[in-house]
């Protein structure tokens, strides 16, 4: 597992990305908003609303710590 977080981690950079919106609900999420240098939204699963799954992923609403609602989603596919 800290493998996995380690090579996440680096998705959170300056080169990757302008800010951030981070699941919050567990420590390595928790660990991952506090040490990333970009701007941070965290997100907790029971701000998530009109909550879609299907076989490409999940899509949802959330309400993040900057209280802006964000189309989020995740993905079991490199392709979406």
């Amino acid at each position: 597992m800290e493998e996995y977080f380690a090579a996440k981690a680096q998705l959170f950079t300056r080169e990757h990305a302008q800010c951030a919106v981070i699941w919050c609900d567990d420590p390595y999420g928790q660990e991952l908003a506090s040490s990333v240098a970009l701007g941070v939204s965290e997100v907790h699963r029971n701000d998530a609303t009109e909550v879609t799954p299907s076989l490409l992923g999940t899509t949802f609403f959330g309400v993040s710590s900057w209280s802006r609602r964000h189309s989020l989603a995740t993905s079991t596919s490199t392709t979406l």
